[in-house]
């Protein structure tokens, strides 16, 4: 005998999976301890461009791009280039 039993959370419609809850109830009751959990949004710098002249890449860290914020880290200065290297052999 078959019966559609529907998540106890709030308007969920989902089917039932465990504990009264659907997967996704579930899931997130068993990860973060509330069913109701939603990831918090992203920093409002990811819509923010590049600090640098002459970069329209989108910020990932201290107001640079990921190429420019690589460079401040490695070498001090996010202008710092360096040549590649040769790596094959004739």
């Amino acid at each position: 005998m078959k019966t559609d039993r529907q998540c106890t959370i709030g308007d969920c419609i989902k089917p039932l999976l465990a504990r009264g809850m659907c997967n996704m109830h579930y899931y997130r009751q068993r990860t973060y301890g509330d069913p109701n959990y939603t990831k918090p949004k992203q920093s409002p710098q990811r819509d923010k461009t590049c600090s640098m002249d002459g970069c329209e890449k989108l910020c990932q860290a201290n107001n640079y791009c990921s190429m420019h914020y690589q460079r401040a880290r490695r070498h001090g200065d996010p202008n710092t280039v360096f040549p590649r290297r040769n790596n094959r052999r004739p």
